[in-house]
């Protein structure tokens, strides 16, 4: 089958997206559909002509589910670097989780399909690794997103220690400068399920943040908080509800991701105050506004910023392409606060 440019392409894909809302377990995950149009008539690994050398020279795919950072803002962010760089960057989001993304990933990394690069945020690592066996010997390269995969020949992660001792450090100086006779505060810490009931290719790095925020909280004296799992906004606040009846007096709530703390403001209201860590990048503009405006419980969320997720998902690939290296790049969380610049210029990074 011939599609468009395909053909010329070396049997480059090109990708179609609808995109369609759901709620599911109390998060909003948008749910992603796609149609795969492959070339064909290109030549087998080892026989590339000059045409199809030059396209994997240039050519990167980009496996991206999207269940938590806006896809389209993602999209947006990353193909205009890309095109400032010369290169060409297809995506292909997988809606039914490691099943469907399997499927992609054995013709992405397949011996024809016209890509240099193949970078890869995985629903299950297990699986991922599986589909992705023989892209060596095709020609072509993974490059792992957030999560380490077999064999990959570079990776994408944040600074999750850094980030989890930012917040517990920030926890610490507002409690250190709380006047004497005021109570000392109870804590509570939503994580993440062990295993998520939704397909979530940030959770992974959810649960390393969790462990790391834990840890960083002991070490400065805060050692038994009390946990909650949750997942999303709704069972959030039914979380931070039942916490607070179970445990009356908590009032500051460490959440692993930016939904989960918008939950747990709701519960609150403004009795007490809510940080959170959003490793994959700040899901929504919408929860960046409600934190700049700071008239809630949400008080401060740390976080990479969606541009410079979307940068390293090109630089990373661009770094491998060429020969660089170190290829890897490691992005660092920034301090999200209510009015501060960093917030308002986080905003720039989403369309709505």
């Amino acid at each position: 089958m011939h599609g468009g440019r395909g053909s010329a392409l070396g049997g480059a894909l090109r990708g179609a997206a609808a995109v369609r809302v759901a709620r599911g377990a109390g998060a909003v995950a948008a749910i992603v559909s796609v149609i795969l149009v492959t070339g064909c008539g290109a030549a087998p690994p080892g026989a590339d002509g000059p045409v199809e050398r030059a396209v994997r020279r240039t050519s990167i795919a980009v496996d991206y589910a999207s269940f938590y950072a806006p896809i389209d803002d993602v999209k947006r962010l990353a193909t205009a670097h890309a095109a400032a760089k010369g290169l060409r960057v297809t995506f292909s989001t997988d809606s039914a989780g490691a099943a469907a993304q399997t499927a992609s990933l054995k013709t992405l990394t397949g011996p024809t399909s016209g890509f240099g690069v193949v970078a890869v945020a995985p629903f299950d690592v297990t699986a991922a690794n599986r589909a992705i066996g023989a892209a060596k010997a095709n020609g072509v390269k993974v490059v792992g997103y957030l999560d380490a995969l077999a064999g990959q020949a570079a990776g994408v992660s944040v600074n999750v220690t850094g980030a989890a001792t930012q917040l517990a450090t920030d926890v610490a100086a507002g409690r250190e400068r709380s006047p004497s006779p005021k109570p000392r505060k109870r804590y509570l810490v939503l994580v993440p399920p062990s295993i998520s009931p939704v397909p979530d290719p940030v959770a992974g790095v959810g649960r390393a943040g969790s462990k790391a925020l834990l840890d960083a909280l002991r070490t400065i004296g805060v050692l038994a908080p009390s946990t909650a799992t949750a997942l999303g906004e709704a069972d959030a606040e039914q979380a931070v509800k039942a916490a607070a009846a179970a445990t009356p007096g908590i009032d500051t709530v460490l959440t692993w991701n930016d939904a989960t703390a918008v939950g747990a403001a709701k519960a609150l209201g403004r009795r007490g105050s809510v940080g959170a860590l959003a490793l994959g990048g700040v899901s929504s503009a919408a929860t960046l506004r409600q934190l700049r405006r700071g008239d809630t419980a949400l008080q401060e969320i740390v976080a990479p910023r969606l541009a410079d997720l979307a940068d390293a998902l090109i630089d990373v690939p661009a770094n491998v392409l060429a020969g660089r290296t170190p290829a890897s790049v490691t992005v660092e969380a920034q301090r999200f606060t209510p009015g501060a610049a960093a917030t308002r210029a986080a905003l720039a990074d989403y369309a709505g």
